[in-house]
């Protein structure tokens, strides 16, 4: 005869059963979310060189494969060639390990933002894991207008400013040049007799008396 004891009892057991079934479901979705590749797209001014790249970075701790990506309106390079039907791009990423980064050379940043070519991108990307057992998509609004301050900073003006700076620190290396001299006068001349600074830094070996 079943007692009330012993449904209890089967009760606890199936109420165990079914919460460790939903703990181990949960990590292993934890665990492939976090081993898995994670693609991310934006564009990156240089410095200096104000060059426009596309860059695709994997950022995850798995291989991505097959990646394709999108971007309406359709970006085009310096050469008038659209992104999509750039070969040598499709195939450097037909598989990125983690932390690959794969770029797409624009062109050249006071060049394009002088055609008045589009600035703000819808971006899809699409990949696999390795063997192609998950697939993943991402979605991203890249606005190349966040650069255009830079289009007017070239290697010229960064010289200009290397340049100013290397007279702003001679300059500073000769107020200080003079502290120090005018001050070792001065403590000399306190203490009897002191040998003066002469012309470009040169001494002089007249005494100064005090009293």
């Amino acid at each position: 005869m079943v007692t009330l004891a012993t449904i209890l009892i089967a009760l606890g057991v199936l109420s165990m059963a079914l919460i460790t079934k939903s703990m181990i479901q949960e990590l292993h979705s934890l665990r492939e979310a976090e081993f898995r590749p994670f693609l991310t797209m934006d564009f990156i001014v240089t410095y200096g060189k104000p060059w426009i790249h596309l860059v695709v970075k994997n950022l995850g701790k798995e291989m991505a494969t097959d990646v394709r990506i999108e971007l309406e309106p359709q970006l085009l390079d310096w050469k008038g060639r659209s992104l999509q039907d750039s070969s040598e791009l499709q195939k450097a990423m037909r598989f990125m390990p983690p932390g690959k980064e794969v770029r797409f050379f624009v062109g050249v940043a006071d060049e394009y933002f002088g055609q008045q070519k589009p600035m703000a991108f819808h971006a899809n990307i699409s990949y696999a894991n390795p063997g192609g057992t998950r697939t993943f998509h991402e979605e991203a609004e890249l606005d190349l207008s966040n650069y255009e301050e830079f289009a007017s900073l070239t290697t010229k003006d960064m010289n200009q400013l290397t340049s100013k700076l290397d007279d702003l620190t001679k300059s500073l290396g000769r107020i200080a040049l003079n502290t120090a001299m005018t001050r070792e006068a001065v403590e000399a001349n306190l203490s009897g007799s002191a040998e003066l600074p002469g012309v470009d830094g040169e001494t002089s070996s007249k005494k100064v008396r005090t009293g």
